[in-house]
């Protein structure tokens, strides 16, 4: 199992009982917004979410240093020549 599989795991019952408890009726001691609203605004927030990641993602270089001088010698002799 990896990491990113533990995550959703661990946070799955959490989104779903704030789900529930924002979406069921007062009379199970929850908010009482129903089903549509609570399920329309959550995809509304997942939606904005996910496009500002790649939105943002899009923008950024990554690029990566090697954190040694034998490293960079290394990885520079490694490159095949013009």
């Amino acid at each position: 199992m990896s990491s990113r599989s533990g995550v959703h795991y661990a946070t799955r019952p959490l989104g779903a009982s704030v789900a529930d408890w924002l979406s069921k009726p007062t009379a199970a001691h929850a908010l009482g917004f129903g089903d549509g609203p609570v399920a329309a605004v959550l995809l509304l927030a997942a939606v904005a979410l996910l496009t500002s990641v790649a939105v943002k993602g899009a923008s950024v270089t990554t690029a990566v240093m090697p954190t040694t001088r034998k490293a960079a010698i290394s990885e520079w002799a490694a490159e095949p020549a013009d």
